[in-house]
């Protein structure tokens, strides 16, 4: 056999495996992260009909939401969101692959750390889709760089600017600076640069033109950040292992820069950058995994380099088959030790702890039967958004009523609170422990509700509360 078509046999076996493990890991994951609901409301909202940023508050760029909304239109249900999600996962886990084995004498010794990577994402989100365009523009580099690739990398960091605006703006200028620092040609290559950024930049623009919230849009993605990075900053001991594993790679990387003095490495570390940001203002275990697993690729080739002739094909595969069946026995274990929503159309087929499920099946059907009865029921929780999905409604900006979540334009959260203790009809439900619940809860909520309501009683951990 040819050594193209068997790279191309090995490429195409490697893709199942990813595909496959990206699938039964996304998909079977039980439901336990608050961001993953909030991203697939996001998403789901669009394939109701309402528009991001005039119709309700969404502080990051559209773009992950646009893509994951297309299969909604078909069928609206968190399964198929996952679905989504995992072609952008096993999309990411293939071109890391790509980028660790080329070059490399055992191309198979990636496998199992291109799994591993896919083991550790906690959820999908914006951020995995920034990642997966950061190793595209790295790839590309790769591949001939600027000289023959400068209007596609053009292109992908703009479509990384509306993935993620903070990153993908450092990551605009870093490339701009290292165009004008190292290539020849410097302005025909930064004329192509900013012909293939203008492209998805001018179709953007004539979206939020079309659609009239153009000015939405710069409220929500610009001039809330400041708010959003200043109220949420917060670090979480989950990360500290992760933390000491990155600055390993990162040290790694430098080392091998001072030593090598390669441009490549040097464009992989400065793409790593805004990378490195997505790990701020929420330094936690699912924000530093992204940094991670980017900076694997430099420590992976040094190791690469000392262990792929020592390292036998079939302990790589041993390996593998163990990483791959420790994924299909995680989501086994999930389904079996959590119950289904059955009543819940849009989380049927996802596991859920059985407690969540009777709680919050029992207070959407509260909701529901109060809005039968003409009351307009506001729901102050970090999780009510999970009301929602279960009622099939949208319920902006209670389904995501959280600090430096709000357009930048509204002076402050409590003109929501007021307004709807204000009504007569009003019916609100509220947790009890509002203030501890969720970290990110604005302040001043469940004390203004219990001056200027009526407790009329309470199911497990809510009050209900009529207005006065």
């Amino acid at each position: 056999m040819k050594t193209g078509t068997k790279k191309t046999h090995t490429d195409l076996i490697v893709f199942a495996v990813i595909l496959t493990a990206s699938l039964l890991h996304i998909c079977l994951n039980n439901l336990a992260s608050l961001d993953e609901l909030w991203n697939y409301n996001f998403a789901r909202q669009i394939s109701m009909g309402l528009l991001p940023y005039r119709d309700y508050n969404m502080v990051q760029t559209p773009l992950f939401a646009l893509i994951t909304s297309l299969p909604l239109f078909i069928c609206r249900s968190l399964f198929v969101y996952r679905l989504a999600c995992s072609l952008i996962v096993a999309a990411q886990a293939f071109v890391l692959y790509k980028l660790l084995s080329d070059g490399t004498k055992n191309r198979l010794l990636a496998l199992p750390f291109v799994l591993i990577s896919i083991l550790i994402i906690d959820y999908t989100s914006y951020n995995t889709l920034f990642l997966l365009i950061a190793l595209l523009v790295y790839y590309a580099f790769t591949k001939g760089g600027f000289k023959k690739h400068a209007m596609v990398i053009g292109a992908l960091v703009a479509l990384s600017v509306f993935a993620r605006q903070t990153s993908g703006c450092i990551l605009l200028i870093l490339l701009f600076l290292i165009i004008a620092s190292f290539y020849e040609n410097k302005a025909k290559s930064l004329l192509l640069y900013g012909a293939g950024f203008a492209v998805p930049c001018s179709a953007f623009l004539v979206y939020f033109l079309i659609t009239s919230s153009l000015d939405d849009f710069w409220d929500c993605c610009l001039f809330s950040l400041t708010s959003f990075g200043s109220s949420n900053g917060n670090f979480f001991s989950s990360s500290i292992v992760l933390l000491l594993l990155l600055a390993a790679e990162i040290t790694t990387e430098i080392l091998i820069l001072v030593k090598k003095r390669e441009r490549t490495t040097l464009i992989h570390f400065f793409i790593g950058i805004p990378v490195l940001f997505i790990t701020v203002p929420i330094i936690d275990y699912s924000h530093v995994t992204f940094a991670v697993i980017y900076f694997m690729i430099p420590a992976y080739k040094l190791l690469s380099e000392k262990w792929s002739e020592v390292i036998r094909n079939t302990i790589i595969v041993f390996i593998s088959a163990a990483v791959f069946f420790s994924t299909v026995g995680l989501g086994i274990s999930r389904v079996v030790n959590n119950k289904f929503a059955d009543n819940a159309a849009e989380l049927k087929l996802i596991p859920i702890d059985g407690e969540i499920c009777d709680d919050f099946t029992y207070l959407s059907w509260m909701v529901e039967q109060y809005e039968i009865n003409g009351y307009s029921v506001t729901f102050y929780s970090s999780s009510s958004v999970i009301v929602s999905i279960m009622n099939g409604t949208a319920n902006p900006p209670y389904d995501m009523f959280l600090n430096g979540n709000f357009p930048g334009s509204i002076e402050s959260h409590m003109v929501y609170v007021e307004q709807a203790c204000s009504r007569k009809d009003s019916i609100i439900i509220i947790a009890s422990d509002y203030n501890e619940e969720g970290w990110q809860n604005p302040e001043g909520v469940l004390e203004y509700v219990q001056d200027n309501c009526i407790i009329e009683g309470s199911y497990g951990r809510f009050l209900i509360c009529k207005a006065l």
